[in-house]
């Protein structure tokens, strides 16, 4: 989807919405392809199911359904969500 789609579906700047889609992008829950001048995001190919199903709890008004799915999955250690070269405190 073209950030000039969603930045008008969300009713926010182009500016803004690039920034927020840059951060999807670094923490790898989106990718993103140039063409011309705009960016096309979509969600990562790779991502796992438990994150699909919490995302379309999110877009269908069922924030119940997107918990119990997240709690479903098993957590992961404080290590696995620190970035490269930082320390867990």
């Amino acid at each position: 989807m073209c950030v000039c789609n969603i930045h008008a579906r969300l009713g926010m700047s182009q500016p803004k919405a690039s920034r927020h889609l840059a951060v999807l992008r670094e923490a790898g829950l989106v990718t993103a392809r140039r063409q011309g001048k705009w960016m096309h995001y979509r969600l990562h190919p790779g991502m796992p199911l438990w994150c699909y199903r919490v995302l379309e709890g999110m877009r269908d008004g069922t924030p119940d359904a997107a918990e119990a799915d997240a709690e479903e999955r098993p957590c992961e250690a404080p290590e696995a969500t620190l970035r490269p070269g930082e320390r867990a405190s």
